[in-house]
């Protein structure tokens, strides 16, 4: 993993009600502080048992053959769902104010392509510093990740609905987890695209 401010970067996992809400590459510190757990363990959706320091995988929940054939739906449903939360969040950098700084560098791009001879705004500005770049390379590199960004948003969104479409659609007496499958299957392929973009 990479290294901020000389300190390794690891896993660290974000617990709501003892379920994994999501999963964030911060410092051992930064991860102290807030209360996350470090693990290589756990996924999205998993329960974590505190005491006992485990997880237990949600992944596929197992069909319960005295549950109703309307919560077996939903289990599908929150199952994809989960997959698309981690997959969204897989293009993101630590850091709890992250998604409000891409708003902003976001907008100060649309103000900058609004109006190219005004000053640079700040956000490109820092950037194209921190980066040793013109604004101008900057302003390019920011357009770039943002239309990735947008492009697996977009993605994500037509596998998730449907998927569910395909789960609420399918006969009261369907397998509702090997409908997910194939869902789940394309989600977890844009993941490992999105990871090897991010490298």
């Amino acid at each position: 993993m990479a290294t901020v401010d000389n300190e390794k970067t690891v896993s660290a996992l974000v617990i709501e009600d003892g379920v994994v809400v999501n999963i964030l590459a911060a410092t051992e510190s930064m991860a102290r502080e807030n209360g996350w757990i470090v693990s290589n363990e756990g996924d999205i959706g998993d329960t974590y048992d505190e005491r006992r320091g485990t997880f237990t995988s949600n992944a596929s929940p197992a069909a319960d053959d005295d549950m109703p054939v309307a919560e077996h739906r939903r289990s599908a449903i929150d199952w994809i769902d989960a997959t698309a939360d981690r997959v969204r969040a897989s293009d993101r950098s630590v850091g709890q104010y992250l998604d409000a700084e891409y708003q902003l560098v976001a907008q100060a791009l649309a103000d900058y392509r609004a109006h190219p001879d005004a000053e640079v705004p700040e956000a490109i500005r820092s950037y194209a510093v921190a980066e040793g770049l013109t604004a101008e390379a900057a302003a390019q590199q920011i357009a770039e990740a943002a239309a990735r960004v947008q492009e697996l948003l977009q993605d994500v969104r037509r596998i998730r609905l449907a998927g569910k479409a395909a789960i609420r659609d399918a006969g009261d007496e369907a397998d509702f987890m090997e409908t997910a499958r194939p869902f789940i299957d394309q989600l977890e392929a844009l993941a490992i695209v999105q990871s090897a973009i991010s490298r």
